[in-house]
């Protein structure tokens, strides 16, 4: 009898139901995963998107267009949180999306969390939204929100979102390090504006 990995046999499951694309984001939880696809000799296409969000989405699409069962891979925690919006589509309009997360064994996942959370105060995460407005049950909606995943000690955590056009700015901030968070806002708009400028004075080739 062939002895497969779990990783093997999530990736023959896949096929075995007519999947041969899998959209996802690498990530140490997910190792073996992608191993598992290189293994197929090019019969099980991977797309690498930039975030976890598109990773949902784009299988969500390609559900709805085909009719047929699709499957993106992402990390657990915030990874899979970040697909959360997708995959309640996917449900509400009945589209075949399976979710895979990969995960760690407790003692390994307490571990590593104590290290990185022990090795860094801040946490930023960018989030590129719709270029337009959106509208829901007859409203534009003006503005959107949200707040960047943290956990352990870290302090500080930072959320830019772009949507309708411009760009949000959130903070999340530990009273102890930041008392008045608020002098942070205040200095983002004059910076971005900053940052912008000096994008455009690069050369069109460098920019």
């Amino acid at each position: 009898m062939l002895r497969m990995t779990t990783a093997e046999a999530t990736v023959d499951a896949l096929q075995r139901h007519g999947m041969d694309t899998l959209y996802a984001l690498p990530g140490v939880h997910n190792d073996h995963l992608f191993d598992a696809v290189c293994r197929t000799a090019g019969r099980m296409r991977l797309l690498h998107p930039r975030h976890e969000q598109t990773a949902a989405y784009m299988a969500l699409g390609a559900a709805l267009a085909t009719g047929r069962p699709q499957a993106y891979a992402v990390v657990p925690g915030p990874g899979i949180l970040n697909t959360s919006a997708a995959l309640l589509t996917a449900w509400g309009t009945g589209a075949p999306v399976l979710a895979i997360a990969g995960q760690m064994n407790k003692p390994v996942q307490d571990l590593i969390l104590g290290l990185f959370s022990k090795k860094a105060t801040a946490v930023m995460t960018n989030v590129p939204g719709p270029g337009v407005p959106l509208r829901f049950c007859g409203s534009t909606l003006r503005q959107t929100m949200f707040w960047v995943p943290s956990s352990g000690d870290i302090g500080v955590g930072v959320s830019i979102l772009s949507y309708g056009g411009g760009v949000q700015f959130g903070l999340i901030t530990d009273e102890a390090l930041c008392p008045d968070p608020q002098a942070i806002v205040d200095a983002f708009a004059p910076e971005f504006e900053m940052l912008s400028l000096l994008a455009m004075m690069l050369p069109w080739g460098e920019a």
